[in-house]
C-alpha cells in the first residue's frame, strides 16, 4: 500500500508526451494545455521518463494479446526487472530533453519597423538641435539625482555637452573622446587647441550640414572663404569648399531674367555637371530655350566644318541625323 511518504514514479514510452510534460502548460494549445496541468498536479513531472514500447506493459492490454500469451508474460504479472533493483540502477533516459513542436500554441507579437532616419533631420537649426539635447540631458540628470543647474536657461557647458554628444554620434565611435585631425597646424604656437586638432566630421552626415547652414547665417550670407575659415577653426569637414549657397537675387522671375541670372552664376562658379529644380515654369521654359539653342548652335557648327572640308567625329553625324529626323 501507498503512504504518504511514497515517492511516486510515472514512464510513457512516447517522447512526444514527455516533452509536453517538459515545458509550462502555457506552451501548448488549450486540450494539451489542461491535461498538462492535470498530470502537473497529481504527480511530479521531474519523476516522468521515458520507456520503450516492447518494455511497456500497458501495451499488452491496448494491443490485445492471447490468452496463452498473456497467461506466460512476466513483464504483465511482474513488470519489468530493473524495477525491482535501486533507483540509482535503473536505465538512463536515452533523451532527457525531448523537443516537438506538436501542438505548440502559436504566439503572437506585435512589431514595429520604426525607420531608420536621423534624429538631426527632424530640424533645420543647429541651434535649435543643441538645446532640445541639452534639456533631454538636463531631464536625464535630474532622473538620475545629479546635481543639475537651477537656472531655467540652459548652461553653455549644458550647450558643449550636447554638442560633444552630437559629434561622437556623427563620428559613430562609443567612446567618450573625440576624433580630432592632427596635420601641420600641430606645430603652431599662434593657433587655438581647436585650430591645431579640429574635429573630424563626415561630410555626409546632417550635422555637418547643419553647422555649415548656422555659420552661413550668423555671417549674414557671407561669402564662402569667410564660412569655410570659420568652419574649419573647429571642425575639419573634407570638401567643405563645395557646402557653399550661392544666392543671385532678381527683381522677378521669367525666363530671361533666369536665363541672365544663371548665365551670371556660369561666369562666376562654372558651369555645373548637374542642375535640379522644381520643374516650375520658369525652369521649365528656360530648358526649352537652352536646348534649342544649343541644337541650332550645333548644326551652325557642323555646317562650318562642313564647308570648310573639315572631318568631325562620327558621333555628330549620328547626333545631327537624330536632330533633322525629330
Amino acid at each position: 500500500m501507498l503512504s504518504d511518504s511514497s515517492e511516486i514514479f510515472c514512464w510513457t514510452d512516447s517522447t512526444i508526451v514527455l516533452a509536453w510534460l517538459k515545458k509550462p502548460a502555457c506552451s501548448w494549445t488549450t486540450f494539451v494545455a489542461n491535461r498538462v496541468t492535470k498530470i502537473a498536479q497529481a504527480t511530479k513531472i521531474e519523476n516522468w521518463s521515458h520507456v520503450r514500447s516492447e518494455h511497456n506493459s500497458a501495451d499488452l492490454a491496448s494491443r490485445g494479446v492471447s490468452l496463452q500469451e498473456l497467461g506466460d508474460s512476466t513483464l504483465w504479472w511482474h513488470g519489468l526487472q530493473w524495477l525491482q533493483l535501486p533507483k540509482l540502477q535503473w536505465p538512463e533516459t536515452s533523451d532527457p530533453h525531448p523537443v516537438t513542436e506538436l501542438e505548440q500554441r502559436a504566439v503572437k507579437v506585435h512589431f514595429v519597423n520604426l525607420p531608420a532616419d536621423d534624429f538631426l533631420e527632424r530640424f533645420s537649426r543647429l541651434d535649435k538641435v543643441l538645446r532640445v539635447l541639452a534639456y533631454v540631458q538636463r531631464f536625464l540628470n535630474r532622473c538620475r539625482k545629479a546635481p543639475v543647474s537651477p537656472d531655467r536657461q540652459l548652461s553653455n557647458r549644458e550647450i558643449r555637452e550636447a554638442e560633444k554628444t552630437y559629434i561622437i554620434l556623427a563620428q559613430r565611435e562609443e567612446a567618450t573622446w573625440l576624433l580630432r585631425a592632427c596635420g601641420r597646424l600641430t606645430a603652431s604656437t599662434v593657433l587655438q587647441y581647436d585650430e591645431r586638432h579640429p574635429v573630424i566630421l563626415p561630410y555626409s552626415c546632417r550635422l555637418s550640414c547643419l553647422l555649415v547652414q548656422f555659420t552661413h547665417q550668423i555671417t549674414l550670407h557671407s561669402c564662402n572663404q569667410l564660412i569655410v575659415r570659420l568652419v574649419r577653426s573647429k571642425y575639419c569637414i573634407p570638401k567643405v569648399k563645395n557646402l557653399a549657397i550661392h544666392l543671385e537675387p532678381t527683381a522677378d522671375l521669367p525666363t530671361e531674367k533666369f536665363l541672365a541670372a544663371f548665365a551670371r552664376f556660369v561666369a562666376g562658379r562654372g558651369c555645373p555637371q548637374r542642375v535640379h529644380s522644381d520643374n516650375g515654369k520658369t525652369i521649365v521654359g528656360a530648358s526649352s530655350l537652352l536646348s534649342r539653342d544649343f541644337t541650332q548652335a550645333l548644326k551652325e557648327s557642323l555646317a562650318i566644318r562642313d564647308s570648310c572640308g573639315v572631318s568631325y567625329p562620327q558621333e555628330l553625324l549620328i547626333w545631327e541625323a537624330c536632330g533633322r529626323q525629330e
